[in-house]
């Protein structure tokens, strides 16, 4: 019976089995749906997406590829994505089993990707202090080098305005200068690794504003910047990353048709002010007369008469009237600038391919005498993913050719000769038409003479490689390794022929300069992510090594047998030759650990081991560290009743330390040379003392911040920081009775400490009208709280260093006007007095008459108090309107030429046109003293008169461009056609007007910002 009974089961089992085998075939064949979830805008895959079956509480993240896996229920039909600043988007399932989606970003122009090189996070995520600047608004700028579009775009980066020239050195600081000798430069990161940021220029003499390392890089091959300021983003950087990071993303390759661009625009270029305007030539006579009258009447004591008959005896040997009339050196010396640039670019892909490429060429013809500038650029992306796994590569080349005019004083440059010496009495031509030389005003040197009998150029070739390989071990584990080839050839000439003033004694002299620059940086890094239900971590572990290579060469040769070819081999006198290899290593481990709990806590920690060659084997590692972290209090449940108008609250805070390294490579050594000299024997003597104890500049940085969004429209972002440097790199005096004026030592500290505001607004967002804001203001307070072992000052030209002051201040003496009666300049005495009981110290307020009477003080700060920008962006239909304003306030320049052209002390030189509103009788009230010819009561002393306000309103830029309709592109085949015109540096307003406001601390006399007009076309297709 039991047989029979298990007889009869068996089929009734077998069909059971049979079922729930097909049930779960079916079950299996619906359990898992995988995907991935994308940026709409961008293309690019977002990280830690929330994936949830909606009416349950099953989900899953996406991991850091925008990669989901979810289990799924048979009976569920909807799936809903969400991300922090991004729209909910919800997808019916409907049998599939790969689901990919795009979310919208809720407020498009209010949610950015922070690009920090060790990891790609949304802004909203992000607990660190970083900007990030899209160059889709930028790129209409007519500008060669990209570091100039970030003037005033970036709260708490400060571009120290140099030359204007093409191709010219800029200067970059982030949150304020942060060393004394160290380097205070950013660093440049390109797509992830750290190329050069090195003048190299080799010669003050072929080029003296230097060339710099960012305009061989194409600004149009650039898709975002980002700007990494606190000790979050930059220890991962270690020394290198001290003075903040700015990154620099290129283009990349899309999934879709291979799309093909081609932009080309041509600029007119002038000087953005009427820099340095100087009296015409019988204004000026008229000038210098009226100061040889009053300077036999007031110091001479001759009467009016007999002194009318000494300033005739003199007048024309300062001011002579020429037979062919006065020259117009500035007409003859300056000319408006021409720039055309021209850009091509492919890019494109698949699932697994994505590829992009461009080749750019600039031609800049400058605004004076023969400076040019020339660039040819190549890049080249690739991505590929196969299996497990991927492959990127990048390369790009440039090549800049440049004829640099020398600026400052030099006599044969463009600006100092027409600026101070070189007058309207002084002709340009000989009545043969040659040129006129001999003007012992500017050491015999005639600019345009000069510049026809001199060969200079600075040529450039740059090549950057970076391949990279990465392998998904397992699903949370990835490892992948980079390695970064730089290398930059650089060669520099300068010819004088006999002709020239340089060339004349020596029958021709030619100077070659052939440095070179080698970096090797390797790079492999092992990453984790997983998420655990609201849980998320991720992390990594980097090795980086770097390998530096710097070869210089030298040399010089005379007398030129054949100067129709200036090369080397056609002169016979071999003069001076020199070349030396420096070399500079350093290598770091770096770990990264982020942690997201429920899209509503976010915590981040780093820690970076480094290692320099350029400290000892005793001090030589480093650690640097940072921990941070926000609280999105929007996604709390009491703010739910605020959610209408509250779209985002975020808290965060960051502290931890950095590094820096000494400008010198060998600093901690004790240094030989071998150029002495012993009767006929060559010998070594010591040249710089070591110091062996020499160790890092150690940074402190602490920041604090709230980032609020507004009704989707309105985002308010507020940083707070301090940045403390300490253990100062120093050269500390020594007694001269060592051998050595000083050695390198670890003394002193420097503050800064300020505050960041950024404004974005989606102020009107209709079907056909748009209109965006931007608003960015920056305050930046410098202090230095502790330098040399002894708190005594350091002297630096016209600026002194002092505890208690700002690192920018002035060391000059008082002004206190004019005198209303004579006209003599007036100044404050300043003489200490000390309290005999408290021993406090003031100052004397004695009004005294000549500058000679009056003490030198600390004065005013060439740092502005408040930066900032204004950008406005519009567009109805097929027209786009923007414009950028920046401003400075409460910052000042020094004018270190104005004693040539200032009282009389020097009567043979160019005037400027602040001396029309000179005293010239008792009762006049002005800040321009009474003109006196060899006054010695202003003259070239470093007064307070020279100091000026830069506090200014620029119109920085302006564009408009018109788009072509759809249906009429759709003819051709052509899927986007626009042209536009674009201005730079407009307008300006400011009270001073002499030279431009945006050129910073003791000025002197180069080419100032240029305004540019510039019209370009861009198309697609």
């Amino acid at each position: 019976m039991k047989l029979q009974t298990q007889k009869k089961l068996v089929p009734i089992l077998c069909f059971i089995s049979l079922l729930l085998g097909l049930s779960m075939q079916q079950v299996m064949a619906q359990s898992t749906i995988t995907g991935k979830v994308t940026d709409t805008s961008t293309g690019e895959p977002i990280p830690f997406a929330s994936v949830v079956i909606k009416g349950t509480t099953i989900g899953v993240n996406t991991d850091e590829n925008g990669m989901y896996s979810i289990p799924m229920l048979a009976n569920e039909t909807t799936l809903r994505f969400s991300s922090v600043g991004y729209e909910n988007r919800e997808e019916e399932i409907n049998g599939r089993t790969i689901i990919n989606v795009a979310l919208k970003i809720a407020a498009e122009t209010l949610e950015e990707v922070v690009v920090t090189g060790y990891g790609n996070f949304r802004k909203s995520t992000y607990t660190g202090a970083a900007t990030v600047v899209s160059m889709k608004k930028l790129h209409d700028s007519p500008v060669v080098s990209a570091t100039k579009m970030l003037e005033s775009h970036v709260p708490g980066l400060s571009l120290l305005a140099g030359s204007g020239q093409a191709g010219a050195t800029s200067t970059l600081r982030i949150r304020g200068q942060g060393s004394v000798n160290a380097s205070s430069a950013p660093l440049i990161v390109l797509d992830g690794v750290p190329i050069l940021n090195v003048n190299f220029s080799s010669d003050g003499n072929v080029s003296s504003v230097g060339m710099d390392a960012m305009s061989a890089i194409n600004p149009n091959d650039i898709e975002s910047i980002t700007v990494l300021k606190d000790a979050t983003s930059t220890s991962l950087y270690g020394a290198r990353g001290s003075n903040g990071v700015i990154l620099i993303t290129t283009k990349k390759g899309g999934e879709g048709k291979t799309n093909f661009s081609f932009r080309a625009n041509t600029s007119i270029d002038n000087f953005a002010v009427d820099y340095r305007p100087t009296m015409g030539g019988e204004e000026r006579r008229e000038l210098i007369y009226e100061g040889f009258l009053n300077y036999y009447t007031d110091v001479k004591n001759l009467s009016e008469a007999d002194a009318r008959v000494e300033a005739d005896k003199l007048i024309d040997n300062y001011a002579k009237v020429p037979e062919g009339g006065y020259s117009d050196w500035r007409d003859a010396v300056l000319k408006k600038g021409h720039t055309s640039n021209l850009d091509l670019s492919i890019n494109g892909g698949n699932k697994n391919t994505k590829f992009s490429a461009s080749l750019g060429y600039s031609n800049n013809k400058g605004v004076s005498l023969s400076s040019a500038f020339k660039r040819y650029t190549g890049r080249m992306n690739m991505n590929h993913i196969f299996k497990k796994f991927d492959f990127n590569m990048m390369f790009m080349f440039s090549y800049a050719d440049t004829r640099l005019i020398p600026e400052d004083t030099y006599y044969a440059g463009a600006i100092y000769p027409i600026v101070a010496n070189l007058t309207p009495s002084q002709p340009i031509y000989n009545a043969d038409g040659s040129y006129a030389v001999g003007f012992p005003t500017n050491g015999g040197y005639n600019p345009l003479h000069e510049d026809a009998n001199t060969i200079a150029y600075s040529k450039v070739g740059r090549l950057i490689g970076n391949v990279g390989v990465g392998y998904k071990i397992i699903e949370p584990v990835h490892i992948s390794s980079t390695l970064n080839v730089e290398y930059n050839n650089v060669r520099e000439f300068r010819f004088w022929n006999p002709n020239s003033n340089d060339g004349r004694t020596k029958n021709g002299v030619g100077q070659l300069y052939t440095p070179n620059y080698m970096q090797l940086t390797s790079k492999t890094t092992m990453s984790y992510q997983q998420n655990f239900g609201k849980h998320q971590l991720n992390g990594s572990v980097t090795f980086e090594a770097r390998d530096y290579e710097y070869n210089y060469s030298y040399s010089r040769k005379e007398n030129y047998g054949y100067w129709g070819n200036p090369a080397q081999s056609n002169a016979t006198e071999p003069v001076s030759i020199s070349g030396y290899t420096d070399i500079d290593r350093a290598m770091s481990w770096i770990g990264v650990m982020n942690y997201n709990y429920n899209n509503r806590f976010y915590l981040s920690g780093t820690f970076n081991s480094n290692s320099s060659s350029r400290l000892s084997s005793e001090s030589r590692w480093g650690n640097f560290w940072s921990l941070s972290g926000s609280w999105q209090m929007a996604n709390e449940s009491f703010m739910k009743p605020l959610s209408h108008w509250l779209t985002s609250m975020r808290l965060k805070a960051s502290y931890g330390s950095n590094g820096n390294l000494p400008d010198g490579w060998y600093a901690y050594h004790s240094l030989f040379a071998a150029s002495g000299q012993y009767g006929s024997y060559p010998s070594l003597y010591e040249n710089t003392l070591g110091n062996n104890k020499l160790t890092w500049e150690k940074g402190i940085v602490t920041n604090i911040g709230i980032d609020v969004t507004f009704l989707r429209r309105i985002n308010l972002e507020v940083d707070f920081y301090q940045r403390d440097t300490k253990d100062l790199l120093i050269q500390r005096s020594l007694f001269r009775a060592t051998g050595f004026s000083s050695v390198w030592d670890n003394i002193g500290h420097i503050r800064n400490s300020g505050i960041e505001v950024t404004v974005n607004s989606v102020n009107i967002d209709k079907k056909d009208f748009r209109w965006t804001s931007n608003l960015n203001i920056y305050h930046n307070k410098n202090k230095i709280i502790k330098l040399n072992t002894d708190g005594s000052p350091i002297y630096d030209g016209r600026m002194i260093r002092a505890e208690g002051e700002a690192w920018s201040t002035f060391y000059v003496r008082e002004f206190a006007g004019v005198d209303v009666d004579n006209g003599d300049p007036l100044y404050y005495s300043n003489e200490e007095i000390i309290d005999q009981q408290t021993g406090k110290i003031s100052r004397s307020r004695e009004i005294v008459s000549g500058a000679a009477n009056a003490t030198p003080i600390a004065y005013k700060n060439a740092e502005p108090t408040i930066r900032g920008g204004l950008t406005n962006t519009f567009t109805y239909k097929f027209i786009d309107l923007s414009f950028h304003l920046s401003f400075h306030l409460g910052g000042h320049t020094l004018d270190n030429r104005w004693e040539l052209m200032d009282d009389g002390y020097t009567p043979n030189s160019n005037k400027s046109i602040e001396l029309r509103k000179r005293w010239k009788k008792p009762g006049d009230v002005t800040d321009v003293p009474k003109y006196v010819a060899y006054s010695e009561k202003g003259g070239w002393y470093t007064t307070s008169y020279k100091v000026h306000s830069t506090n200014h309103l620029r119109l920085k830029n302006l564009t408009i461009g018109l788009r072509a309709p759809d249906k009429w592109l759709k003819v051709v085949g052509i899927s986007s056609a626009r042209i536009y015109f674009s201005g730079q540096n407009l307008l300006t307003w400011t009270g001073f007007k002499l030279y431009d406001p945006e050129l910073w601390g003791s000025h002197g006399v180069s080419i100032p910002p240029l305004k540019s007009y510039s019209f370009g076309i861009d198309i697609s297709f």
